[in-house]
């Protein structure tokens, strides 16, 4: 009776295993179905892409037809314009006008066509203009004759199609596909009413080599097949043509038999996935997987999970039973430790390196910083109580320094020194200036206003030779800037950028709307220059310059400018026009002064 049981068992386990192993092969078949179909849709957009950019090029230069003449008088100017109405044979006509003409609508076409390398718009013999074109030939680029086409197929069939694109492939152009397409154009006249006529016929050509960068074999089987087909079955193109994959004769075949757009089709006893995406108009793409490719991909997957979880299971089912008599009680200890809310270490009780172990070691720790937090904490509020003695101590310095130089500037004009007392009022406003909400923004005119008092301050002092030059736009006047970002460029000029024995030291402040949003503010010397690049990576943080410590106030003007605005604004040295040094601030202006 047992055995029949074990065997009853046994057997119960095996269909359940056959019906498990079958529903997750279907489900990895599905799987593997979906990922390949988003792959081979992903390959078609990106071949689509291309064609669509030929065909757009071709109805632009096609949209001619909906340019009209009205009373004898030209309205546009146009490829078809040029082409039809163009007579080098009349009076007064100038040729050289023609061929420059000429070489801007080719320069257009190569615009247009910028992801072929074969294009040519060929001219019909019935046109003035043709005669004065070459004979086309061997997929050349440009304006060309189509003397002697009628005989090749591919071009009565665009003729045939009467505007509707048309892709083929040719022998003479091994690795290439060529889209062409009959352009028509059509006017009106009060006597003859509408007319059409023919333009001539565009032809582009895309090579192999763009289309196979296009598609993305990633996510693909090592044997896919890619095809592109016309619409009577042509192949245009194909990647690979390997054995037990699909020949050209079979692959017309199999898609000859699809049903549907993505569907699994049989072969000479074998079985392929099929699907079939259209990429241009009358061409479709071609994507064949061997069915076997994607079984060995899901038996692979079916094998290796459920023994991973078999071991899996095994394991933590050994470990489960071996931990859970040492782990239990340990952690039922610390749970009361933890509960009472001591803030005190725990006894580790020699526990080892295993995972009790870490928990205690981990909670004596926590312990510990929650301590030191405590210490740091008390620490924190007394530095903050010392911060703010030394912040009202500071508050008071600046008054006894502005009071005491109101005192020298006084005794200087009882002194009768008038130029001293101007000198120390300078200097006063500008410290005012200074010390007053120094992280707040400023209207370029007050910062400005600075400027003029640091230059007044500089002639007093013996700077007379230098010339200050002011073009400040009126929309900048009201921007509000950061304080001090200026002056220090300014300084830097007369320290770095003149001699002290030159007499015509110049130095030109500019502010102007650069763009949408943005304000450009330039200082400009014509001093001595120097390595502006230099300069760039020092204030950049990327370098050193011989002067480093004179530079510091231009550093600090970068940062605060990247600190304000972030990215959209900017500190950058060049040379000047007259050989000396500029410095460039762009930043950006807010929404409001925008408005």
């Amino acid at each position: 009776m047992s055995v029949l049981f074990c065997g009853l068992l046994l057997l119960l386990i095996f269909a359940a295993g056959v019906f498990l192993f079958q529903y997750y092969h279907n489900v990895f078949v599905q799987y593997f179905q979906g990922n390949f179909s988003m792959a081979i849709t992903t390959n078609a957009n990106g071949i689509r892409e291309i064609f669509r950019s030929v065909e757009d090029a071709m109805d632009v230069v096609c949209d001619n037809e909906n340019a009209y003449i009205t009373d004898g008088r030209k309205n546009v100017s146009s490829i078809a314009e040029r082409i039809i109405f163009t007579d080098p044979r009349e009076k007064g006509f100038n040729f050289s006008v023609m061929v420059e003409e000429r070489n801007v609508h080719e320069a257009m076409l190569k615009v247009l066509f910028y992801s072929t390398d074969i294009y040519a718009l060929l001219v019909p013999e019935a046109y003035p203009m043709a005669v004065y074109l070459e004979k086309w030939h061997d997929f050349e680029n440009g304006f060309f004759r189509d003397t002697g086409m009628e005989d090749w197929d591919w071009y009565q069939e665009v003729v045939k199609r009467g505007g509707e694109s048309y892709w083929f492939a040719d022998e003479a152009a091994p690795g290439k596909l060529f889209g062409a397409k009959l352009l028509r154009y059509q006017y009106f006249t009060w006597q003859e009413g509408y007319e059409v006529k023919d333009l001539g016929v565009m032809v582009a050509g895309i090579d192999f080599a763009e289309i196979e960068n296009r598609i993305d074999m990633s996510e693909m089987p090592e044997r896919a097949q890619l095809a592109i087909l016309d619409e009577t079955g042509n192949i245009l193109y194909t990647n690979q043509e390997r054995e037990g994959l699909l020949s050209g004769e079979s692959l017309i075949s199999v898609w000859k038999s699809m049903a549907k757009e993505t569907d699994y089709c049989d072969y000479e006893g074998k079985q392929y996935l099929v699907q079939k995406d259209g990429v241009a108009r009358g061409m479709e793409l071609l994507t064949v997987i061997p069915a076997d490719d994607i079984n060995r991909m899901s038996f692979h997957m079916l094998w290796v999970l459920p023994v991973l979880l078999a071991l899996a299971f095994l394991v933590g089912i050994f470990f489960i039973s071996l931990l859970s008599r040492t782990i239990t009680a340990p952690i039922v200890r610390l749970a009361g430790q933890m509960e009472q809310g001591i803030v005190e270490p725990v006894e580790e009780q020699a526990f080892g390196k295993d995972e009790i172990g870490i928990l205690y070691r981990g909670y004596n720790r926590m312990q510990e910083k929650i301590r030191e937090m405590l210490e740091d904490v008390w620490e924190s509020a007394e530095k903050q109580k010392n911060a703010e003695l030394q912040l009202l101590q500071a508050q008071i310095n600046p008054h006894f320094v502005y009071n005491t130089l109101g005192t020298i500037s006084s005794h200087a004009l009882l002194c009768r020194q008038e130029t001293i007392a101007k000198q120390i009022n300078r200097l006063v406003q500008i410290m005012r200036y200074n010390t007053r909400e120094p992280n707040g923004l400023v209207p370029l005119e007050k910062e400005i206003g600075i400027i003029r008092q640091y230059e007044e301050l500089q002639k007093m002092s013996g700077g007379g030779t230098v010339c200050f030059v002011y073009s400040i736009a009126p929309e900048c006047q009201a921007v509000l800037i950061p304080k001090l970002i200026i002056q220090p460029l300014v300084e830097n000029c007369i320290i770095h950028g003149f001699d002290s024995v030159r007499e015509d030291c110049r130095i030109e402040i500019c502010a102007e709307i650069a763009g949408q949003g943005e304000i450009r503010i330039s200082v400009t010397d014509n001093g001595r220059g120097g390595d502006m690049d230099a300069v760039n990576r020092y204030i950049h943080g990327e370098g050193q310059t011989d002067s480093a410590h004179d530079s510091l106030g231009v550093k600090n003007v970068y940062d605060r400018i990247r600190r304000v605005y972030g990215p959209a604004g900017g500190l950058e040295y060049s040379a000047g026009p007259g050989g000396g040094a500029r410095a460039i601030i762009t930043i950006r202006m807010r929404e409001e002064e925008v408005e």
